[in-house]
């Protein structure tokens, strides 16, 4: 009996020198999980027992667990390395779309631009909602892709201006009818460049002419504009690529009671007594719009139509120099992918040289109710069991999944020193079993000798 009971520890300790030595062959290896063994005794009793007489048959092994314990993490120079400050798994989909589960971060692009481990498994993603860069869809997941072709352009819809026009001017005399070539008609001028449906840029020019009260010159030669009837009054003139909309013979400002159609160029902005924007052309509010009708580019794009924006705080009728603080267009022309950032969240941003920066997908995760049950595939990866219990998918730092660390990776959760230490205690114990196989065997040698 001595003997099988020796032998079980030495089989048991063997399993548990195992277990030891592939923690410590892979303590660089990223997102591993170490493991140990759990033991229990072995008793042979019948139905009654044995009383306080009884005696172990041994030691068992009953499984070798996995320990999933958050390892440290190293930080690198590659954003597409990822790891995960918490609970969680990346989801990874093979050629037979079949899923599996890693905490290793190491992601690279493959020739056809998906994001892939070393293994060729493609990161899987919420998509983002059609015309959202906020919202994801969480009950789809696809292969996260990167952009193949140039980022489309977009064409500018909206202008937002912020200036201050001196109040210091002089009234532009109406001898000079407004005329963009003869800087006596008119007061400042700004440009800002715009892009068409094609990405092609354009320059607009807006031109701000201080205004009398019942000046003359606000009426002809355009019959819709209205004649001027406030003081801190300015007529802004827009005009595309150097040409009015007048000479189109289209609305330049779609002004309150003037029939679309009908020739303008003039849009009102009026200041109160403090400076203060009051409103622009016969709006009451002072951030209203008015809009500059189509200019057609005859370029094959579509017809540029523009809303021109005051912002109510930074426009004003102050006793300084004229500047100009805020000029913002929301049109780029088409662009290169020129790097990639990935939040706390997961959000995947594509950014393009044009200054662009377009969401991808959002970085799904997956998580079990028995990590411990669930089985290795090796490569640091593992598939859902019935033990695990069924997969949990959800988002970076939402519940109880963690957030994503990009330009980082997670170490193996191995301390190599206790497992240096383990290693010793685990030798110990197999010489002591092995040594109470060579005292059986002597005992059993002196009984044999016996005469």
């Amino acid at each position: 009996m001595s003997f099988n009971i020796a032998l079980s520890g030495l089989r048991a300790t063997t399993s548990e020198l195992d277990t030891i030595s592939n923690n410590i062959a892979n303590v660089s290896t990223v997102g591993y999980k170490g493991s140990r063994t759990e033991f229990g005794d072995i008793f042979a009793n019948s139905a009654f027992g044995a009383g306080d007489t009884a005696i172990g048959n041994g030691v068992l092994l009953n499984r070798v667990s996995q320990q999933f314990s958050q390892g440290s993490l190293s930080f690198t120079d590659n954003s597409l390395d990822l790891a995960i400050s918490g609970q969680g798994f990346f989801v990874m989909e093979d050629e037979n779309d079949l899923l599996s589960y890693s905490r290793a971060g190491q992601f690279s692009v493959d020739k056809d631009g998906f994001v892939t481990n070393n293994q060729g498994l493609r990161l899987q993603t919420y998509p983002p909602r059609p015309n959202s860069a906020v919202e994801f869809q969480t009950g789809l997941m696809e292969d996260l892709r990167l952009p193949q072709s140039e980022g489309e352009p977009r064409a500018t819809e909206s202008i937002s201006v912020g200036l201050n026009l001196d109040a210091q001017d002089e009234v532009v005399s109406p001898t000079f009818v407004f005329d963009p070539s003869d800087p006596r008609s008119y007061n400042h001028s700004s440009s800002t460049k715009v892009f068409d449906s094609l990405g092609r840029p354009h320059i607009e020019t807006m031109y701000f002419r201080k205004m009398a009260v019942d000046d003359p010159a606000a009426v002809p030669p355009i019959v819709n504009v209205p004649p001027v009837t406030e003081e801190n009054s300015w007529d802004v003139h827009v005009y595309m690529d150097g040409v009015g909309p007048e000479n189109q013979m289209i609305p330049a400002f779609q002004l309150d009671g003037v029939t679309p159609g009908v020739p303008g160029t003039t849009q009102r902005v009026v200041f109160n007594a403090n400076g203060e924007l009051q409103k622009v052309s016969a709006n009451i509010a002072p951030n209203a719009f008015s809009t500059y009708q189509p200019f057609d580019p005859q370029n094959g794009s579509d017809p540029i139509t523009l809303e021109i924006k005051y912002d109510a705080d930074m426009t004003t009728q102050f006793g300084s120099d004229y500047s100009v603080t805020k000029m913002e267009q929301d049109g780029f022309p088409p662009g290169n992918l020129s790097g990639l950032d990935i939040n706390a969240a997961g959000v995947v941003f594509a950014s393009f040289s044009n200054g662009n920066v377009v969401p991808l997908g959002k970085v799904a995760l997956a998580n079990f109710f028995n990590p411990q049950g669930l089985r290795q595939l090796g490569n640091t990866r593992w598939a859902e069991t019935g033990s695990s219990g069924a997969t949990q998918l959800g988002e970076a730092g939402k519940g109880n999944f963690g957030d994503i660390r990009s330009g980082a990776l997670e170490n193996a959760n191995v301390e190599l020193t206790e497992q240096l230490v383990k290693l010793i205690t685990a030798q110990r114990n197999y010489q002591a079993n092995a040594r109470a196989i060579e005292t059986s065997s002597t005992i059993t040698q002196t009984v044999i000798n016996i005469r």
